[in-house]
Protein backbone atom coordinates (compact mmCIF):
# COMPACT_ATOMS: atom_id res chain seq x y z
CA UNK A 1 0.00 0.00 0.00
CA UNK A 2 1.20 3.71 -0.58
CA UNK A 3 0.81 5.49 2.15
CA UNK A 4 2.08 9.59 2.91
CA UNK A 5 5.09 10.28 4.39
CA UNK A 6 3.95 12.66 6.85
CA UNK A 7 1.71 10.30 8.43
CA UNK A 8 4.72 7.96 9.48
CA UNK A 9 6.07 7.85 13.41
CA UNK A 10 9.34 6.94 13.78
CA UNK A 11 9.77 4.22 16.18
CA UNK A 12 11.20 4.72 19.52
CA UNK A 13 13.63 2.20 19.49
CA UNK A 14 14.83 3.22 16.74
CA UNK A 15 17.30 5.66 18.78
CA UNK A 16 19.30 2.71 19.36
CA UNK A 17 19.86 1.69 16.31
CA UNK A 18 20.83 5.88 15.27
CA UNK A 19 21.82 6.81 11.84
CA UNK A 20 23.85 5.64 9.14
CA UNK A 21 27.47 6.86 8.28
CA UNK A 22 27.11 10.30 6.01
CA UNK A 23 28.75 8.64 3.36
CA UNK A 24 26.32 5.14 3.28
CA UNK A 25 23.64 7.09 3.47
CA UNK A 26 24.54 9.76 0.93
CA UNK A 27 24.86 6.68 -0.95
CA UNK A 28 21.18 4.96 -0.52
CA UNK A 29 19.92 8.57 -1.36
CA UNK A 30 21.56 8.98 -4.64
CA UNK A 31 20.33 5.00 -5.17
CA UNK A 32 16.62 6.37 -4.60
CA UNK A 33 17.14 9.03 -6.86
CA UNK A 34 18.36 7.27 -9.60
CA UNK A 35 16.43 3.80 -9.59
CA UNK A 36 13.25 4.52 -7.27
CA UNK A 37 13.06 3.02 -3.85
CA UNK A 38 13.79 -0.81 -4.10
CA UNK A 39 12.54 -2.03 -0.83
CA UNK A 40 8.88 -1.23 0.52
CA UNK A 41 9.41 -0.29 4.36
CA UNK A 42 7.11 -1.98 7.32
CA UNK A 43 4.84 -0.39 9.41
CA UNK A 44 2.62 -1.18 12.65
CA UNK A 45 -1.42 -0.56 11.95
CA UNK A 46 -0.30 2.73 13.71
CA UNK A 47 1.98 4.27 11.09
CA UNK A 48 5.23 3.13 13.22
CA UNK A 49 8.00 2.29 11.35
CA UNK A 50 9.51 -0.70 11.65
CA UNK A 51 11.83 -1.44 9.37
CA UNK A 52 12.77 1.66 7.02
CA UNK A 53 13.69 4.73 8.79
CA UNK A 54 16.71 5.64 6.53
CA UNK A 55 14.87 5.26 4.01
CA UNK A 56 12.16 7.49 5.19
CA UNK A 57 14.80 9.87 5.82
CA UNK A 58 16.26 10.10 2.21
CA UNK A 59 12.33 9.74 0.42
CA UNK A 60 11.58 13.16 2.84
CA UNK A 61 15.34 14.64 1.82
CA UNK A 62 14.41 14.00 -1.71
CA UNK A 63 10.68 15.48 -1.59
CA UNK A 64 9.30 12.50 -1.91
CA UNK A 65 5.77 12.47 -0.50
CA UNK A 66 4.51 8.69 -0.80
CA UNK A 67 5.99 5.55 0.10
CA UNK A 68 5.39 1.85 -0.19
CA UNK A 69 4.96 0.22 2.35
CA UNK A 70 3.87 -3.35 4.24
CA UNK A 71 1.63 -3.19 7.25
CA UNK A 72 2.68 -6.23 9.46
CA UNK A 73 -1.01 -6.72 10.70
CA UNK A 74 -1.54 -7.79 14.32
CA UNK A 75 2.12 -7.49 15.35
CA UNK A 76 2.56 -7.17 18.89
CA UNK A 77 5.18 -4.38 20.21
CA UNK A 78 7.09 -7.83 21.59
CA UNK A 79 7.22 -9.27 18.00
CA UNK A 80 8.03 -5.52 16.42
CA UNK A 81 11.49 -5.38 19.28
Amino acid sequence: MKIEIKLLKKHPLNKIFGDLPKQEFESLKKDIELRGLQNRIDISENNVIVCGHQRVKALKQLNIKQVEARVLKDWSEDRIR
